[in-house]
């Protein structure tokens, strides 16, 4: 009677332990099926792009919102997101660069100028600081 009861006790423990890892294993990979553009924007694209701009928000104050923003464009599709970053500074607010990310490997690919190729968004960056630095 105790062996069955102990041997109960321990199947109902190794089939919990076993569907709580199956459940945390299927929220992991819904959240990497997953993409929000506005998200990857946000954390990833305008840090990275931010120390081009030299924008610092404790700094800043005007009645219309400074900083980066995007707007995508029509040829966007469920793999591949276009679209322009624009750069304001008070309430002028111009185009920056234009963005292609790659939504399934979650890569960015950034140009200036649309005559350009598209380059890693970290080649990029260091592409525009070394032409800041050499103004100077």
């Amino acid at each position: 009677m105790k062996k069955s009861l102990s041997l109960i006790v321990l199947s109902l423990g190794i089939i919990t332990l076993f569907s709580f890892m199956m459940y945390s294993n299927s929220e992991k990979a819904v959240s990497d099926a997953e993409f929000d553009l506005d998200t990857h924007m946000e954390k990833i694209v305008f840090k990275e792009v931010g120390v081009l701009t030299g924008y610092d928000a404790k700094k800043s104050y005007s009645r219309c919102p400074s900083g980066l923003s995007y707007s995508e464009d029509q040829k966007s599709t469920a793999q591949v997101s276009y679209g322009t970053i624009y750069n304001a500074e008070g309430c002028s607010r111009e185009p920056f660069c234009q963005f292609k990310i790659m939504i399934a490997e979650r890569k960015t690919f950034l140009k200036k100028t649309p005559n350009e190729p598209f380059i890693a968004m970290s080649d990029f960056v260091k592409r525009e600081q070394e032409k800041r630095t050499a103004k100077f």
